[in-house]
């Protein structure tokens, strides 16, 4: 579906303002995207991470050939997305930021009609029963005459993923697709989402929600500084995720060097002064705290995982320090 090789992408932005920059006008290369090699597959679901600034949006853009890169290639659907946007898009499913896929002024139901009409979208009986599904499992029932302006953040994302699907993409690219949507209907969407993938659809899915990522994707790719930072299965990926921090309230005062003689503890930093706060590997965390009960009173203790985001962060942290 995606082959990319070596793709780079530099912008030009002046450095200057004011009246100085109005009369002499000074520029800095700043490069988005750095010798970036990438391929997904006909069916696959990805996460596509990284903080802001990473270079996703960039990326995403020479995708679907809104934007030239600067040198390397990029193919979609076989298909340079530069040269040929206008025949790849019609395969090409967008819920992208604040794009808008369905006119405010108009009501809901209108946009739908209008897309159909825009991608020559016969109503065959399978295509109406496929439409009526989404709108079923959305529960957009009650949205379709009302105008797209008039609906909430939660109501508008759920209508604008339905307008999108339904002249039926091979290649789906979701921005926050549950982004203030109720628990009920961040089932609803995810349950969609997974049928589609099970049709061989292929997904390309950025989101800031862990559940997003951990029950639905196959493969995770994360961007930094504009380079592929990590590419990895979702299993191997959530194995980087193999510690966790114990809190631990002694009822004596307890030195760090005490602790510091346990090989299965990584990390030790003091909180209070009988408290200690202690990373360790999941599968050494039964044989420390058994260690630990039978040399020191412990009158409390607290053991909690590291979730997504934690992870994320540390990951984005090492980078840096990599870099320095």
């Amino acid at each position: 579906m995606i082959k990319i090789k070596n793709l780079n992408k530099t912008y030009k932005v002046q450095k200057n303002f004011g009246l100085k920059g109005l009369f002499n006008r000074e520029y800095t290369e700043v490069q988005a995207i750095k010798d970036l090699s990438l391929e997904i597959k006909k069916g696959e679901f990805i996460a596509l991470l990284g903080p802001n600034g990473a270079g996703k949006s960039t990326l995403i853009k020479m995708m679907i050939g809104v934007l030239a890169p600067s040198s390397g290639t990029i193919k979609t659907l076989g298909k340079t997305p530069i040269d040929h946007r206008k025949t790849i898009i019609k395969d090409i499913g967008l819920v992208f930021g604040q794009r808008n896929r369905i006119w405010p002024d108009l009501k809901v139901i209108e946009s739908f009609k209008l897309m159909k009409a825009i991608y020559r979208v016969e109503d065959t009986e399978e295509q109406i029963e496929f439409e009526r599904h989404i709108i079923k499992t959305l529960e957009i029932e009650d949205l379709l005459d009302r105008q797209a302006k008039k609906l909430s953040l939660g109501q508008k994302m759920r209508c604008e993923l339905a307008n999108t699907l339904i002249y039926r993409p091979k290649l789906l690219l979701l921005d926050e697709p549950t982004i203030g949507l109720d628990v009920v209907s961040k089932q609803n969407i995810r349950k969609l989402l997974r049928e589609l993938h099970q049709e061989g659809i292929t997904i390309i899915l950025t989101s800031h929600d862990s559940a997003d990522i951990l029950n639905l994707v196959d493969r995770v790719v994360i961007i930094h500084h504009g380079r592929t930072f990590i590419d990895q299965p979702i299993k191997d990926f959530m194995r980087l995720n193999d510690t966790v921090e114990i809190e631990i309230l002694f009822g004596e005062n307890i030195k760090k060097s005490q602790l510091e003689e346990f090989e299965e503890i990584i990390k030790i930093q003091k909180l209070h002064r009988k408290s200690y706060e202690i990373e360790v590997k999941g599968s050494k965390k039964k044989s420390l705290l058994k260690k630990l009960i039978n040399e020191f009173e412990i009158d409390d203790l607290h053991i909690k995982t590291k979730d997504l985001d934690d992870l994320l962060m540390e990951i984005y942290k090492d980078d840096e320090g990599e870099k320095k």
